[in-house]
């Protein structure tokens, strides 16, 4: 039963490694240091909150050429 569970989770770990990895999110820092899945996370939600400032840049600049 033990084995059964860790096969299961290095199961999920690989998920979220491929699932990672379709974002384009690299293993590996510029040093070849391995990223954890949470930096590797971490990494996704900074891209997410720069996409995000730069849609309300884009918006504010646009607001203000229509008035």
């Amino acid at each position: 039963m033990l084995k059964n569970q860790v096969e299961l989770l290095q199961e999920d770990i690989e998920c979220v490694h491929m699932y990672l990895d379709d974002k384009d999110l690299p293993r590996k820092d510029f040093k070849g240091r391995g990223y954890s899945i949470v930096g590797r996370i971490k990494r996704l939600e900074e891209s997410f909150q720069k996409q995000l400032s730069e849609l309300e840049s884009y918006y504010l600049t646009f607001k203000q050429q229509e008035q």
